[in-house]
């Protein structure tokens, strides 16, 4: 028995959704608003479930399993500029991985996350508008996200 089974992995990929070159843009803000609509319409179009949303951002619980059948993905947003983007898979499966497999877990899971972003974007905001990554990374943790509601409770 594995001393880590039973104890989720997290992969935790963290960006921000930029402008390249601002001086394409007249109104920064409008432009940065727009996108984060986009990004919410993409997140009801995928029937991603809302778990938080306000003036500051939103948190989506999306409906897909990158890594295995017991895995869950989250998807937090802020506004801003640039837009701030935290994308989390938790896996329940963990530990039946290798390094090498988490590694390619979560090159999967960056290319996801990059073609969610691309499908928000118009025509008019290709090639103006980049995901840029800032840090991923895999965490192997004694808790799982689905817990949080019910320990809150204390």
């Amino acid at each position: 028995m594995h001393a880590c089974e039973g104890r989720p992995l997290f992969i935790v990929i963290s960006g921000k959704v930029k402008i390249i070159d601002e001086e394409e843009f007249d109104e920064l803000s409008r432009v940065l608003d727009d996108i984060y609509e986009r990004l919410m319409a993409v997140m009801t179009a995928n029937k991603a479930k809302t778990i938080f949303r306000d003036e500051t951002g939103c948190a989506y619980e999306m409906p897909y399993r990158l890594v295995s059948v017991a895995s869950s993905c989250y998807l937090l947003l802020g506004r801003g500029n640039p837009i701030p983007i935290i994308f989390v898979v938790q896996d329940l499966l963990y530990p039946f991985r290798n390094s090498e497999t988490i590694q390619e877990e979560i090159d999967k899971a960056t290319r996801f996350l990059k073609n969610l972003v691309e499908r928000a974007l118009t025509d008019e905001y290709k090639n103006k508008i980049d995901l840029d990554i800032i840090d991923t990374r895999w965490l192997d943790t004694p808790f799982s996200l689905v817990d949080i509601p019910r320990l809150a409770r204390f």
